[in-house]
């Protein structure tokens, strides 16, 4: 069912198109008379202020639009109202997981006790043997809509995760990942009658996609809170355990070592291994030199004046765009990614006609642009560095193509009565199991600072 645009969100869009109208105005300005009255300065900081608040807002509201949508999808797919999916009788394993969470095991039946044993056992069945924990874990499988209401909010958090090709497993048995780089492979024409055609080997690697266990680590609730019947426990749990893990599992997509202490291969990681390369196949991209005022002639005296505050020019957005060849660039998926710091500056960026290079978007679903390329947010980029060859700050590509995430159907959360006991409160500790690698990394560049 398609997303309905809610007042306040249009609110807020219709007024972030009139704050950053203002800020062009004062760009143009500034490119056809050179400079800015100390007054319109302060009016261009207040509206910059004014727009990131803004954008914040919006953010608050989209992902509080997307959970309730998920819930309207789900009722929907049963056929039923959502005020009737709410009052549905649950199932046993749902009804058992709520009484779980809300009273702990003291207030299960034994039919409820009966139900998540079997759970328990499932999910001991499937072995946790990479992950460290194996079947002694206390743990209980969460029930389908419990999972996917997580999923949902995990990606409110996840930055990368909303854009990387994810493939979900029922088991986490190592899977094999093949890669192979079929761009040097090109047809040819049919030779003189009866010469035999040549033969084309296509070269696979081959990587291997874990199940490594991530926890949310433990959120606390008051026994008073638990024993209040308008608390609704299980959304609680659902929220904390998504935004620990989305939020680390948003930092370990860019910047995961790979390693044995953090498995997980993040995508600046990958690209940074790659390094420089020549030509259109992703990696790292680095100015020759550091840039010059005489780089941006033609662009306006606002992106000159911006140069100083270890930005790119506009020539650099350019640049990086050539760096992925347009075979990739025609899937309709390239995508900037930076954190709010880059964004504030390249919003004041114009191209050689003094038009702004971000653009707002309105429109329900609609979304920021830079050279009518769409922008992630994700504050785990880091800043552009000042410091001679450094890669951070700015992002771009078909991250699907890029990178792969491998994602276990389940999820579990513990109750934890006895260790905050002497507080009154109640530990929860939720665990997912997730790797991710590098897929098709000519499908994506990362900025890297001038060396010198």
């Amino acid at each position: 069912m398609p997303r309905v645009m809610t007042v306040k969100e249009r609110a807020i869009r219709e007024e972030r198109a009139v704050v950053f109208g203002g800020m062009q105005e004062l760009m143009e300005r500034w490119d056809q008379e050179g400079d800015l009255s100390p007054e319109e300065r302060q009016e261009f900081d207040r509206r910059e202020k004014d727009l990131a608040r803004l954008d914040k807002d919006l953010d608050r509201i989209v992902k509080f639009n997307r959970l309730e949508g998920a819930k309207e999808e789900a009722a929907e797919s049963e056929g039923i109202s959502r005020d009737e999916a709410d009052a549905k009788r649950k199932s046993a394993h749902e009804r058992a997981f709520s009484n779980y969470i809300r009273y702990g095991m003291g207030g299960m039946t034994n039919d409820d006790r009966r139900v998540m044993t079997e759970q328990r056992a499932a999910l001991d069945a499937n072995a946790m043997s990479t992950d460290g924990l194996g079947a002694s874990h206390a743990g209980y499988l969460v029930p389908q809509g419990f999972w996917q209401n997580l999923q949902v909010a995990m990606k409110a958090y996840g930055g990368l995760l909303n854009l990387a090709r994810v493939i979900e497993t029922s088991t986490g048995n190592p899977m094999p990942w093949p890669t192979t780089d079929p761009t040097a492979i090109v047809g040819s024409y049919v030779g003189a009658q009866g010469n035999q055609l040549g033969f084309q080997d296509y070269v696979f690697g081959e990587g291997m996609m874990n199940a490594y266990t991530i926890t949310s680590n433990v959120a606390l609730a008051s026994l008073e809170a638990m024993n209040d019947s308008a608390f609704d426990v299980e959304t609680f749990v659902r929220e904390r355990v998504a935004e620990s893990i989305g939020r680390f599992v948003a930092a370990q997509l860019q910047t995961g070592a790979g390693t044995s202490t953090f498995p997980m291969l993040g995508i600046q990681t990958a690209l940074i291994a790659k390094g420089v390369v020549t030509g259109p196949v992703g990696g790292l991209y680095q100015p020759a030199a550091a840039q010059t005022v005489s780089v941006l002639a033609g662009y306006g005296s606002n992106a000159k004046a911006q140069l100083a505050n270890g930005l790119v020019s506009p020539n650099d957005l350019v640049t990086m765009t050539a760096k992925i060849d347009p075979a990739y660039r025609a899937s309709g998926r390239m995508t900037w990614v930076c954190n709010d710091n880059t964004l504030a500056k390249i919003r004041s960026l114009t191209d050689g006609f003094g038009r702004p290079l971000w653009q707002p978007d309105i429109r329900l679903g609609g979304i920021d642009t830079i050279y009518g390329n769409p922008v992630l947010i994700d504050q785990n980029v880091g800043d552009i560095s000042t410091t001679a060859s450094t890669a951070s700050g700015l992002l771009f590509g078909d991250f699907q193509t890029a990178m792969v995430v491998r994602q276990v159907n389940q999820a579990g959360v513990m109750r934890l009565d006895e260790r905050y006991a002497d507080y009154l409160q109640v530990g929860f500790l939720g665990f997912v199991r997730m790797d991710a690698r590098s897929n098709d990394l000519r499908a994506a560049v990362l900025y890297q600072s001038p060396s010198s």
